[in-house]
């Protein structure tokens, strides 16, 4: 399977759009109400495991006012994805071993990121920041 060649089909099947930023990252924006959009980047990384594939979006700043509890909490709720704090940000992501992966479980997986980035973001900033 090629990381490219699936998210563009995903992008075509869910009607978003698809950008090949390079051979490791990909980019796609997944509609998810009427006129609201999350962007969901897709990550090759190598790891002691092996190829591991991620799935990350943007939430909101961490200026934002967040409640860590309430996020905890939230991640136990949650199939793929968790709440994470990276490079100054609120994100979502889920990861998997690449040789694990399905056409299915990527779908799955970035429709959950998008999602639940969304409803936070929508829930902390009140718009479509990302």
């Amino acid at each position: 399977m090629h990381l490219t060649d699936t998210m563009e089909k995903l992008a075509v099947e869910i009607d978003g759009m698809f950008v090949d930023y390079s051979f490791e990252n990909t980019i796609i924006t997944v509609p998810v109400s009427r006129y609201r959009y999350q962007n969901v980047t897709g990550y090759l990384m190598q790891k002691p495991q092996g190829t591991v594939i991620e799935f990350m979006s943007k939430v909101c700043p961490l200026g934002t006012a967040i409640d860590p509890m309430a996020m905890l909490e939230l991640n136990q709720e949650l199939f793929y994805s968790k709440v994470i704090i990276h490079e100054g940000f609120l994100k979502v992501a889920a990861a998997a071993l690449f040789e694990h992966c399905t056409e299915e479980l990527i779908k799955d997986m970035v429709l959950e990121v998008a999602k639940v980035a969304d409803d936070l973001e929508h829930q902390l900033v009140g718009e479509d920041l990302y």
